[in-house]
């Protein structure tokens, strides 16, 4: 009896971890936001005081063949701004380095896309994994 349970519970975890794998993006996605400007805030966990900081940013971004550019301001902190580019990866299954674990087209025809990774910000290890949504 226990050796089923077993064997169940393994054949549950690999149906569950293959249906995760299977969760793909393509640069067709982002297609809408190729050659845009974009204007708001950026949140992000303040690690001092564990809150949630916005920062006002202006963003250009163009869409290539697998490359996703990006070229951000912060409107207060122009010493932090960035160009970077982005390419999605292993047969659609990473954005950069981060994996998709979630691609939904809601009612309204947008999508929300959301990655994780464990990483590094401002050198420091985050207290949690990153979740991006897009």
């Amino acid at each position: 009896m226990i050796m089923i349970k077993i064997i169940t519970l393994v054949c549950s975890l690999f149906f569950v971890i293959n249906l995760d794998a299977q969760v793909t993006i393509s640069t067709n996605d982002f297609e809408i936001l190729d050659n845009t400007t974009w204007k708001g805030s950026l949140t992000y966990i303040d690690y001092q005081s564990a809150k949630p900081t916005d920062v006002a940013t202006t963003m250009q971004i163009r869409i290539t063949d697998m490359t996703i550019e990006q070229d951000v301001q912060y409107v207060w902190e122009p010493d932090k701004n960035v160009k970077s580019r982005t390419k999605v990866k292993k047969n659609g299954r990473f954005l950069g380095n981060q994996k998709v674990v979630s691609k939904i087209v809601k009612d309204d025809g947008s999508m929300q896309i959301i990655t994780m990774a464990i990483g590094k910000d401002d050198g420091k290890k985050p207290f949690f994994p990153m979740r991006n949504r897009y």
